[in-house]
């Protein structure tokens, strides 16, 4: 039924125009995720665009100078995130592919990586749990309940991945499906 309900909804009106669900690329998703981190989408649009034309691949930004990246970086606020995306393109000339691997990276945490491996190599290798997604899942399984920790909504997660019709979407589709739902119901 939530599956249904989810797919339904991002069939209909998913976000399906965001820049970096159009060209999926490790580094657009990486770029993406690390401006989204407590920034609104709105926001964000516009310096995605102008990053990815200034800097469109990690070698790129690799030659960028911190002076550079945060005068366009203006606006969204906490400049540590441009800083962790520098250091990431000085250091690693390919993006890691595993969850674990991605952790290592400055300003890389649980769901940054998640997102990393469900959006850019479509795996389900840890749940994405983020804002939206914990909405949708307060709302259809644990309705009328008081404190729910994140490790009751990760096992959730785990639950779903398993599900076959799941695992059928792979996780790119159903993680965006799972957070687009999540911003209608809010």
């Amino acid at each position: 039924e939530l599956c249904v309900h989810v797919m339904e909804h991002y069939h209909r009106e998913g976000r399906h125009t965001l820049p970096w669900r159009k060209k999926i690329h490790a580094y657009r998703i990486l770029v993406s995720e690390i401006m989204l981190q407590q920034t609104q989408v709105s926001r964000v649009l516009p310096k995605f665009n102008l990053w990815m034309k200034q800097y469109p691949t990690l070698t790129a930004l690799s030659h960028a100078s911190l002076k550079d990246i945060l005068i366009l970086w203006q606006g969204l606020g906490y400049q540590r995130r441009a800083k962790a995306l520098l250091t990431i393109a000085k250091t690693h000339q390919v993006l890691p592919k595993t969850f674990d691997e991605l952790l290592q990276l400055p300003g890389i945490g649980t769901y940054t990586a998640s997102a990393i491996c469900a959006f850019a190599y479509n795996t389900f290798s840890h749940p994405v749990l983020e804002t939206n997604i914990r909405t949708v899942l307060i709302e259809y399984l644990h309705q009328g309940e008081s404190t729910i920790h994140d490790g009751v909504l990760y096992d959730d997660l785990s639950r779903l991945e398993k599900l076959d019709e799941v695992r059928a979407l792979g996780a790119r589709t159903w993680y965006y499906a799972l957070m687009d739902y999540g911003a209608h119901l809010k």
